[in-house]
């Protein structure tokens, strides 16, 4: 899931769009929670 928003965002930046503070928002807290998670299982 969070791997697909993090692709999403960045042909959206790479098509020139405008970036959003609340995407921003969203994909640091899917990495956040994505290294919490690798933690947990490591």
């Amino acid at each position: 899931m969070c791997s697909g928003d993090s692709f999403v965002f960045l042909m959206h930046k790479a098509t020139g769009g405008r970036i959003r503070i609340e995407w921003g928002r969203h994909i640091a807290l899917c990495f956040f929670i994505e290294n919490i998670m690798a933690l947990a299982y490591t």
